[in-house]
């Protein structure tokens, strides 16, 4: 039967544009607020952010929640309490857990160029507020993720290396697909309340680069046609049960997938 697709397109998302950040938020976040889009799981924000050059996010505090930075073009630059200082570009993301409190600042490190990312923030599973205040960053090339589905957040439980660790049953997939090509994601088993779960909820979102990227996931009405900037529930998704995607037109798409519990 394939999972229910319900999508959340791109105009529908909240939307500010200020002087030095163009932002849309797929979930209620700061002054954007509508009960019916305040989270998904233990996914609670995904903002998609422009920053323009020389501006960003001045020194903030955060607590509870894990953070995480998906670098799509220009560079960023990031510095926190916990002493970090660095700059992320394209292909990076960068994790934070901020448990019992931390305080960064994030800001566009050039001068001449804009920036582009995805904020995502996640729920810890538990009192987020318990974990100590961490950070770490891992690089992902779009040769990794070409035409294919690349696991970048795995739960710390599973002590994958090769993915940043996140303390929730979740995962994220990133892949960039060629028209005519296709990739999926095979639902992970999760833990629930009583143990195990046969079904899961997921989350699509189309990164959106300003072009005409197309690609289609099927579900259980069959396909659906998701555009750059898009987005998607997934519902009744069964363990060991494949998403599949495929680019259609325009040009390459840059896709996320979260599987959740």
């Amino acid at each position: 039967m394939g999972p229910k697709i319900t999508p959340r397109r791109s105009e529908d998302r909240g939307h500010f544009d200020l002087d030095w950040l163009d932002t849309y938020h797929t979930f209620s976040f700061d002054e954007y607020y509508d009960h019916n889009f305040t989270g998904f799981g233990a996914l609670k924000v995904i903002n998609e952010d422009l920053i323009k050059p020389g501006k960003g996010f001045g020194k903030h505090d955060h607590e509870e929640f894990e953070i995480f930075t998906y670098m799509l073009s220009g560079e960023l630059r990031h510095q926190d309490s916990l002493g970090n200082t660095e700059i992320l570009r394209r292909g990076d993301i960068q994790f934070t857990t901020s448990g019992s409190g931390i305080t960064h600042s994030e800001t566009n490190a050039s001068s001449r160029h804009n920036c582009k990312l995805l904020q995502i923030w996640t729920q810890p599973d538990g009192d987020g507020k318990r974990l100590a205040p961490a950070y770490q960053t891992m690089g992902f090339s779009d040769a990794r993720k070409l035409n294919t589905f690349l696991r970048v957040v795995a739960p710390a439980r599973e002590g994958d290396g090769d993915a940043i660790a996140v303390h929730a049953d979740l995962s994220v997939y990133a892949g960039i697909l060629e028209p005519g090509r296709g990739a999926g994601v095979v639902a992970k088993e999760g833990l629930g309340e009583d143990g195990r779960r046969r079904t899961k909820r997921g989350y699509v979102h189309v990164a959106n680069f300003g072009g005409t990227g197309e690609v289609v996931v099927w579900g259980r009405e069959g396909e659906v046609v998701l555009r750059e900037g898009d987005g998607a529930f997934v519902r009744e998704w069964r363990v060991g049960e494949e998403l599949g995607f495929e680019a259609r037109k325009g040009r390459n798409v840059e896709v996320l997938v979260f599987d959740l519990a």
